[in-house]
């Protein structure tokens, strides 16, 4: 008999200590008051979603990450959603450090186990609204979550919510980008650099140095050529078209100026053609060489928005006879904003970037924003992997928390144009202008883990638990 009740009991301190350890990796809360430890990321969420639905089909998320407040260490990801299922007294928050995809992570809030992979994945690109910190596009939970399978996603940024546009370049990659000024449809930033809004914003009416501007024309086109030389004059950067060593000659020809890089592009490479052979560069290879002489490039090309993290057109088609006016606006434009307009014109789009520091002068000195590459791709793939009509469920059990929502905004200069003296930078800590989408009042069920166990609790739990047994075990089978 004692046997007996030694085996239950063993059983039942491990089926505690599993239990113990869900409790602290995963936590599923419908209370109004939240997470513990995450409270700046639940007034965010309840500033986004001020109103909650039941119904399935108006489900909203905001998603970020941070380190995990229990730990200090783990990147955990937090989801706070607008859907109060029958019950409940709040939306549905989530805190984990479990790698779940939106597919996933959308079971856990319906905890219905009758919906399939099928069905989440059609909510997700038909229905379902995700808004997403900026942190997460330069973490690894872009591709965890699979944003790809999202129609409807957006960006929160300091200066409110913003769709993000998906564009596929010459390489086949989808570059991610949001509208720098909702009043200003043509230009652009990639959401891995969203400095570059701040930059535009502070240097807009800046005066140009015209006289520092310069086009290089990667075509032997005598026609183009000539066109370019009658409009600029002097203006046009001499080349040979013999190899990168003349081309380095020619940009340091050009030392300290804005050169804008025309030509044609094939899967992210100019390419020059003629019946005494071809002239081919990688775009990163260009900008590599414009680089180290000193020179901030502009590419200009169809499809170039995934060959460069500069300053780049976004259109993934262009004609001499549409584009080279807009070159000559541009490059005679008196400030910098209306030099950006000129050159995003006509559905051109341009992207921008705060790659470069840039004075009275350009110089060398190139500041690169950190931060990975998203996988990119088009809304209409297939998100979660596996079979769409299979019942997958996660697991949750791994250790929660997460790398910090904060976003680093580092004082830098876009280069555009060549400015009059540059400002003291300066760092301004700016106040989140957040979009409050409506949504209908409902309900919800379930109870919530709202605080992660101390990792010392359940050290000294196990070890207990575990000293326990071990003397049991020996008086028992002594």
């Amino acid at each position: 008999m004692l046997k007996y009740l030694t085996k239950r009991m063993m059983v039942s301190l491990l089926f505690l200590s599993v239990s113990l350890s869900c409790l602290a990796d995963f936590m599923y809360c419908p209370k109004p008051d939240g997470i513990v430890g995450y409270e700046s990321e639940l007034e965010i969420g309840k500033s986004l979603f001020p109103d909650y639905v039941n119904r399935e089909d108006q489900v909203k998320l905001y998603i970020t990450h941070k380190i995990s407040p229990s730990d200090g260490v783990t990147d955990s990801l937090y989801v706070h959603s607008n859907f109060r299922p029958e019950g409940a007294e709040s939306g549905i928050k989530i805190a984990t450090g479990d790698e779940l995809s939106l597919t996933e992570l959308l079971f856990q809030i319906f905890r219905d186990p009758n919906k399939t992979d099928a069905e989440l994945i059609s909510l997700l690109r038909n229905n379902v609204t995700v808004i997403l910190e900026p942190a997460i596009f330069k973490s690894k939970w872009e591709a965890v979550l699979d944003t790809t399978v999202v129609n409807d996603i957006k960006v929160l940024t300091t200066f409110g919510v913003r769709d993000v546009l998906y564009v596929k370049g010459s390489k086949g990659k989808s570059v991610k980008l949001i509208s720098a000024d909702e009043t200003v449809p043509n230009i652009f930033a990639r959401v891995e650099d969203l400095e570059a809004i701040d930059k535009i914003r502070s240097n807009g009416d800046r005066q140009l140095r015209k006289e520092n501007l310069r086009l290089l024309s990667l075509t032997e086109n005598t026609d183009v050529n000539r066109d370019i030389d009658a409009s600029l004059g002097g203006r046009r950067v001499q080349f040979d078209f013999k190899d990168e060593n003349s081309l380095r000659q020619s940009f340091k020809n050009s030392k300290g100026n804005i050169v804008i890089c025309v030509g044609h592009v094939e899967n992210g490479k100019f390419v020059s053609r003629k019946r005494t052979g071809a002239f081919t560069i990688d775009i990163t290879r260009l900008e590599e060489i414009a680089k180290e002489e000193g020179i901030a490039p502009i590419i200009v090309g169809c499809g170039v928005v995934d060959s460069t993290t500069g300053i780049a057109t976004v259109k993934e088609t262009l004609h001499s006879s549409e584009i080279l006016p807009q070159l000559f606006k541009a490059m005679n434009a008196r400030t910098v904003s209306e030099f950006y307009d000129c050159l995003g014109a006509g559905g051109t789009g341009l992207v921008v970037s705060s790659e470069f520091t840039l004075g009275d002068r350009i110089v060398a000195d190139i500041v690169r924003v950190k931060g990975g590459e998203g996988n990119g791709g088009t809304s209409g793939s297939t998100g979660s992997g596996g079979d769409a009509g299979e019942n997958r469920r996660p697991t949750v059990g791994r250790a929660i928390t997460g790398i910090g929502t904060y976003i680093e905004v580092t004082p830098l200069v876009i280069a555009l144009a060549l400015i009059e003296e540059e400002d003291e930078k300066k760092n301004n800590s700016s106040v989140r202008d957040i979009a409050s989408p409506d949504g209908p009042s409902a309900n919800q069920t379930s109870s919530v883990a709202k605080q992660p166990l101390p990792i010392w609790l359940m050290i000294v739990v196990g070890c207990t638990g575990g000293a326990i047994l071990i003397l049991i075990s020996r008086k028992l089978w002594k």
